[in-house]
C-alpha cells in the first residue's frame, strides 16, 4: 500500500534536510526561511529580552541562571523561544523563574 501511495505521489515525506521536496515539499524549508524562523540553535541562542529584564530585578534567579552550563541555559530558555503568543511567552518566562528561584525575590 505505501509503495503505491510513494508511486503516485502520495509518500509520507517527513520534511527533514534529506527528504528531497517530495510532494508536500519537505526540503523547501531551508530555501525559504522556514528554519531559520524556527527558533535560534543551542550555539547562536541569547537571553530572551524579557528574561534579561526579569533576572535583572531577581538577583537569587539571575545567580541560579547564571550557575548553568550553556546547554542546560538553552534547555530552560527553548519553550520561552517556541512560545507563539503573547500569553505563552508569559506563562513560560513565569515557569522559568519558578524553576530558577521558587520562593525569592518575588516583586
Amino acid at each position: 500500500m505505501v509503495a503505491g501511495q510513494c508511486r503516485q505521489g502520495r509518500g509520507a515525506d517527513r520534511g527533514g534536510p534529506d527528504a528531497g521536496g517530495g510532494p508536500r515539499g519537505g526540503a523547501q524549508g531551508p530555501e525559504d526561511g522556514r528554519w531559520a524562523a524556527a527558533y535560534a540553535s543551542r550555539s547562536t541562542a541569547t537571553v530572551p529580552p524579557a528574561l534579561a529584564a526579569a533576572l535583572s530585578e531577581r538577583p537569587t534567579a539571575a545567580a541560579a541562571f547564571e550557575s548553568l552550563a550553556r546547554s542546560e541555559r538553552y534547555q530552560l530558555i527553548l519553550p520561552l523561544l517556541q512560545a507563539l503568543t503573547p500569553r505563552a511567552r508569559h506563562t513560560r518566562l513565569e515557569a522559568i523563574l519558578t524553576r530558577l528561584a521558587p520562593e525569592a525575590d518575588r516583586p
